[in-house]
């Protein structure tokens, strides 16, 4: 749309994604592209976009958090910065967003308008009609960004549905309090465990955070930026100007600077033995191939199962199960790739049984970024 209205053809593109987007749905972002008529250059996790955007704002500070909370996910990266290079310590992504919000408002709404009829046992929100739900969805959407924008004092907000099935034209009245009531077991519940766990993964306490870095479509919540603030309250908390924007910013400015994204941890195989066989070392970008790369079995077993894992074997990013006839002198080639998409494809073939590969794509790597300044290039951006 935006491309339509200033007249703007294109071609090629920087993608940038949820962080718990599965390997396929990542695939299918770049095959959608491509139908398109783009070419999708690279990707970029969105929270780690988001901060590329804004890190003239977080330059000051080493450790750096960012939450992105949007529509559908709330998408967070634990960022160590050295110099010019922005490492992902840890990145983790929850599937809750101002979707949540405005569904759970409509079903209160609707529960209202049921009761005060005496129909709240006949008559259920999911048995209205689907143009009807998506009609009490959208207007509870502009309730929730209304009521976000108010001053202090104001606090209600009126709701009113036309043709709204057996009800009719109704009015209802929204109060912060009661807006406040359904936010709040979600940012209780699901963001704040949410940014706990990020934390856990990247082995960093609340006090290292120095700067938090808050964007998304649903950041702008008043009882969310409270909540942030005090659960950091040593740190300097950032809410950009234009906040749903930021990660699509940091993915042009990828390309841009030539950030490309290269693998932050190695990426190995753990052995019999407690050791791990190294397939990526730090470094590795996409478009990098190993392979084939032999294994042999130690047991005489009918499967043998590869364990993904990081330098420590610590961590099992996943496990491919390759059938095998328990014979110690049985090939098994490894074939590994890092893709564009950023992640890593996987595949296992037993030349004791033929030429038929056993797969499995890895979706949960971290990468780090050459943020080099912006310079002699010449930009606008299209809002």
């Amino acid at each position: 749309y935006i491309a339509e209205t200033y007249n703007v053809t294109i071609d090629e593109a920087t993608f940038s994604y949820p962080v718990d987007f599965s390997a396929e749905a990542r695939r299918e972002l770049r095959e959608a592209a491509s139908r398109a008529g783009i070419k999708a250059l690279s990707f970029v996790s969105e929270s780690t976009g988001a901060y590329l955007a804004n890190k003239e704002e977080c330059a000051a500070f080493s450790n750096v958090l960012v939450l992105d909370w949007g529509g559908g996910t709330l998408d967070i990266s634990v960022l160590n910065l050295h110099f010019t290079e922005v490492k992902e310590v840890a990145v983790s992504g929850r599937r809750v967003g101002g979707d949540d919000i405005d569904r759970a408002l409509a079903e209160r709404m609707h529960s209202h308008i049921a009761a005060k009829s005496g129909l709240e046992n006949v008559c259920s929100f999911e048995s209205m009609k689907p143009n009807e739900q998506d009609s009490l969805i959208v207007l509870c959407e502009n309730a929730k960004m209304n009521i976000s924008d108010f001053n202090e004092g104001e606090n209600e907000y009126s709701i009113t549905v036309m043709d709204y099935g057996m009800f009719g034209t109704k009015t209802e009245r929204l109060t912060t309090e009661q807006f406040n009531q359904i936010i709040e077991p979600i940012i209780l519940g699901e963001i704040l465990p949410s940014i706990e766990e990020a934390l856990k993964k990247a082995s960093m306490p609340r006090e290292s955070i120095g700067a938090v870095l808050v964007v998304g479509g649903s950041s702008n919540l008043r009882l969310y930026e409270y909540a942030v603030m005090n659960l950091f309250p040593s740190a300097k908390v950032i809410f950009p100007e234009k906040r749903q924007w930021s990660t699509a910013e940091g993915a042009a400015l990828t390309q841009l600077i030539g950030a490309s994204a290269k693998l932050n941890e190695p990426l190995g195989v753990l052995l019999s033995d407690g050791t791990v066989f190294p397939i990526f070392d730090t470094g590795s970008a996409a478009g990098d191939k190993r392979g084939p790369i032999s294994f042999s079995l130690t047991e005489d077993v009918e499967d043998a199962h590869f364990i993904f894992t990081d330098k420590s074997g610590m961590k099992t990013y996943q496990t491919l199960t390759v059938p095998t006839k328990g014979y110690f002198t049985e090939k098994l080639e490894l074939y590994a790739e890092l893709r564009e998409e950023q992640t890593a494809e996987v595949r296992v073939v037993n030349r004791s049984m033929g030429d038929e590969f056993q797969k499995c794509e890895i979706n949960k790597l971290t990468f780090f970024y050459d943020a080099k300044p912006l310079e002699n290039v010449s930009y606008r951006w299209m809002y």
